[in-house]
Protein backbone atom coordinates (compact mmCIF):
# COMPACT_ATOMS: atom_id res chain seq x y z
CA UNK A 1 0.00 0.00 0.00
CA UNK A 2 2.46 2.69 0.04
CA UNK A 3 1.98 4.56 -3.46
CA UNK A 4 4.68 7.10 -2.72
CA UNK A 5 6.17 7.12 -6.27
CA UNK A 6 4.09 5.53 -9.10
CA UNK A 7 5.56 6.29 -12.47
CA UNK A 8 3.03 6.70 -15.24
CA UNK A 9 3.82 6.88 -19.00
CA UNK A 10 3.16 9.53 -20.79
CA UNK A 11 3.77 10.27 -24.78
CA UNK A 12 6.94 10.19 -26.26
CA UNK A 13 8.42 7.91 -23.24
CA UNK A 14 8.51 10.95 -20.48
CA UNK A 15 7.15 10.07 -17.34
CA UNK A 16 4.94 11.26 -15.08
CA UNK A 17 5.62 10.11 -11.13
CA UNK A 18 2.68 10.60 -9.38
CA UNK A 19 4.04 11.37 -5.72
CA UNK A 20 1.35 10.43 -2.62
CA UNK A 21 1.63 10.78 1.53
CA UNK A 22 -1.11 8.69 2.26
CA UNK A 23 -0.72 9.78 5.96
CA UNK A 24 -1.26 13.78 4.81
CA UNK A 25 -3.89 12.84 2.50
CA UNK A 26 -1.63 15.12 -0.23
CA UNK A 27 -0.58 14.63 -4.07
CA UNK A 28 1.64 15.95 -6.31
CA UNK A 29 2.72 15.34 -9.68
CA UNK A 30 6.44 15.58 -10.48
CA UNK A 31 7.12 16.25 -14.13
CA UNK A 32 9.81 15.13 -16.10
CA UNK A 33 11.97 16.16 -18.77
CA UNK A 34 8.86 18.50 -19.99
CA UNK A 35 11.43 20.77 -21.67
CA UNK A 36 10.93 18.51 -24.96
CA UNK A 37 7.56 19.86 -25.35
CA UNK A 38 6.72 20.56 -29.42
CA UNK A 39 6.08 24.36 -29.64
CA UNK A 40 4.21 23.86 -32.37
CA UNK A 41 1.34 22.56 -30.85
CA UNK A 42 1.24 25.59 -29.02
CA UNK A 43 0.56 27.76 -32.06
CA UNK A 44 -2.36 30.28 -31.83
CA UNK A 45 -3.40 32.28 -34.98
CA UNK A 46 -5.56 35.80 -33.79
CA UNK A 47 -7.67 36.08 -36.34
CA UNK A 48 -8.77 32.29 -36.73
CA UNK A 49 -9.26 32.92 -32.31
CA UNK A 50 -11.16 36.63 -32.65
CA UNK A 51 -13.49 34.96 -35.02
CA UNK A 52 -14.28 31.85 -33.04
CA UNK A 53 -14.76 34.34 -29.65
CA UNK A 54 -17.28 36.45 -31.09
CA UNK A 55 -19.49 33.55 -32.18
CA UNK A 56 -19.15 32.21 -28.93
CA UNK A 57 -20.33 35.38 -27.07
CA UNK A 58 -22.52 35.76 -29.73
CA UNK A 59 -23.82 32.62 -29.25
CA UNK A 60 -24.17 32.77 -25.58
CA UNK A 61 -25.46 36.43 -25.27
CA UNK A 62 -28.28 35.65 -27.79
CA UNK A 63 -29.54 32.06 -25.95
CA UNK A 64 -29.75 34.09 -22.69
CA UNK A 65 -31.27 36.95 -23.88
CA UNK A 66 -33.79 35.04 -26.02
CA UNK A 67 -34.59 32.74 -22.96
CA UNK A 68 -34.90 35.56 -20.47
CA UNK A 69 -37.21 37.49 -23.31
CA UNK A 70 -39.69 34.39 -22.83
CA UNK A 71 -40.01 35.11 -18.95
CA UNK A 72 -38.10 32.04 -17.21
CA UNK A 73 -35.83 32.15 -14.79
CA UNK A 74 -32.20 31.30 -15.23
CA UNK A 75 -31.41 27.36 -13.64
CA UNK A 76 -28.50 25.87 -13.22
CA UNK A 77 -29.82 23.87 -16.02
CA UNK A 78 -30.26 26.76 -18.02
CA UNK A 79 -26.18 27.53 -17.86
CA UNK A 80 -25.60 23.82 -18.38
CA UNK A 81 -27.47 24.53 -21.53
CA UNK A 82 -25.66 27.39 -22.40
CA UNK A 83 -22.05 25.58 -21.91
CA UNK A 84 -23.36 22.83 -24.18
CA UNK A 85 -24.59 25.44 -26.83
CA UNK A 86 -20.54 26.84 -26.36
CA UNK A 87 -18.81 23.71 -26.89
CA UNK A 88 -21.12 22.77 -29.76
CA UNK A 89 -20.71 26.43 -31.32
CA UNK A 90 -16.98 26.27 -30.89
CA UNK A 91 -16.52 22.49 -32.17
CA UNK A 92 -18.32 23.82 -35.57
CA UNK A 93 -16.12 26.66 -35.74
CA UNK A 94 -13.01 24.83 -35.57
CA UNK A 95 -14.60 21.99 -38.26
CA UNK A 96 -15.06 25.35 -40.64
CA UNK A 97 -11.84 27.07 -40.08
CA UNK A 98 -9.62 23.47 -40.07
CA UNK A 99 -11.40 23.85 -43.64
CA UNK A 100 -10.02 27.29 -44.17
CA UNK A 101 -6.96 26.36 -43.40
CA UNK A 102 -6.56 22.79 -45.08
CA UNK A 103 -7.63 24.49 -48.26
CA UNK A 104 -5.15 27.23 -47.75
CA UNK A 105 -2.20 24.80 -47.72
CA UNK A 106 -3.69 22.63 -50.93
CA UNK A 107 -4.36 26.19 -53.39
CA UNK A 108 -2.13 28.97 -53.31
CA UNK A 109 -3.06 30.46 -56.10
CA UNK A 110 -6.75 31.37 -55.48
CA UNK A 111 -8.04 34.00 -53.21
CA UNK A 112 -7.96 34.07 -49.74
CA UNK A 113 -12.05 35.18 -50.43
CA UNK A 114 -12.47 32.74 -52.67
CA UNK A 115 -11.31 29.46 -49.98
CA UNK A 116 -13.33 30.94 -47.54
CA UNK A 117 -16.60 30.67 -49.59
CA UNK A 118 -15.10 27.34 -50.44
CA UNK A 119 -14.43 25.99 -47.47
CA UNK A 120 -17.67 27.46 -46.13
CA UNK A 121 -19.55 25.18 -49.21
CA UNK A 122 -17.77 22.54 -48.28
CA UNK A 123 -18.67 22.46 -44.47
CA UNK A 124 -22.35 23.25 -44.80
CA UNK A 125 -23.95 19.80 -45.67
CA UNK A 126 -22.27 18.68 -42.50
CA UNK A 127 -22.93 21.85 -40.38
CA UNK A 128 -27.12 21.76 -41.73
CA UNK A 129 -27.02 18.05 -41.05
CA UNK A 130 -25.66 18.14 -37.58
CA UNK A 131 -27.70 20.97 -36.24
CA UNK A 132 -30.95 19.33 -37.85
CA UNK A 133 -30.38 15.94 -36.00
CA UNK A 134 -29.37 17.91 -32.97
CA UNK A 135 -32.53 20.07 -33.25
CA UNK A 136 -34.66 16.99 -33.26
CA UNK A 137 -33.56 15.41 -30.39
CA UNK A 138 -33.46 18.83 -28.17
CA UNK A 139 -37.33 19.34 -30.08
CA UNK A 140 -38.49 15.74 -28.39
CA UNK A 141 -36.98 17.05 -25.18
CA UNK A 142 -38.82 20.11 -25.48
CA UNK A 143 -41.81 18.99 -26.86
CA UNK A 144 -42.47 15.86 -23.88
CA UNK A 145 -39.97 17.50 -21.02
CA UNK A 146 -41.48 19.51 -18.00
CA UNK A 147 -39.85 21.68 -15.54
CA UNK A 148 -36.09 21.88 -15.29
CA UNK A 149 -35.90 19.76 -18.69
CA UNK A 150 -38.26 22.39 -20.59
CA UNK A 151 -35.83 24.92 -19.67
CA UNK A 152 -33.07 23.49 -20.85
CA UNK A 153 -34.73 22.40 -23.60
CA UNK A 154 -35.89 25.88 -24.40
CA UNK A 155 -32.12 26.90 -24.24
CA UNK A 156 -30.55 24.82 -26.69
CA UNK A 157 -33.15 25.24 -28.99
CA UNK A 158 -32.43 28.93 -29.37
CA UNK A 159 -28.54 27.80 -29.30
CA UNK A 160 -28.41 25.45 -32.03
CA UNK A 161 -30.06 27.70 -34.16
CA UNK A 162 -27.85 30.97 -33.15
CA UNK A 163 -24.72 28.56 -32.99
CA UNK A 164 -25.75 27.10 -36.89
CA UNK A 165 -25.24 30.67 -38.47
CA UNK A 166 -22.78 31.91 -35.89
CA UNK A 167 -19.63 29.45 -37.52
CA UNK A 168 -20.62 30.36 -41.20
CA UNK A 169 -22.00 33.71 -40.92
CA UNK A 170 -20.35 35.48 -37.95
CA UNK A 171 -16.95 33.96 -37.18
CA UNK A 172 -15.57 33.52 -40.54
CA UNK A 173 -16.31 37.10 -41.54
CA UNK A 174 -14.79 38.24 -38.56
CA UNK A 175 -11.76 36.33 -39.27
CA UNK A 176 -11.79 38.06 -43.20
CA UNK A 177 -12.31 41.25 -41.70
CA UNK A 178 -9.00 40.74 -39.41
CA UNK A 179 -6.81 39.67 -42.41
CA UNK A 180 -8.48 42.65 -44.59
CA UNK A 181 -8.77 39.61 -47.19
CA UNK A 182 -5.74 38.63 -47.54
CA UNK A 183 -4.03 35.34 -46.65
CA UNK A 184 -2.39 34.56 -43.43
CA UNK A 185 1.11 34.68 -43.34
CA UNK A 186 1.02 31.35 -41.36
CA UNK A 187 0.45 29.46 -44.26
CA UNK A 188 3.91 29.43 -46.23
CA UNK A 189 5.78 28.55 -43.04
CA UNK A 190 2.93 26.09 -41.35
CA UNK A 191 2.56 24.26 -44.39
CA UNK A 192 4.47 21.35 -43.34
CA UNK A 193 2.76 20.67 -40.02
Amino acid sequence: RDFRHIPVQSQRHQHLHIVADGDRGRTGFDFRQCRNTDPGAFRFEFGFGLGALVALAHDALISLGLYSLCGRQVSLLVITALLTIIGYSVNDTIVVFDRIREDLRRDQKSPFKDLCNRALNECLSRTVITSITTFFAVLALFAFGDGSIFDFALTMLIGVIAGTYSSVFIATPIMMWFYKGRRPKFTAEGASK
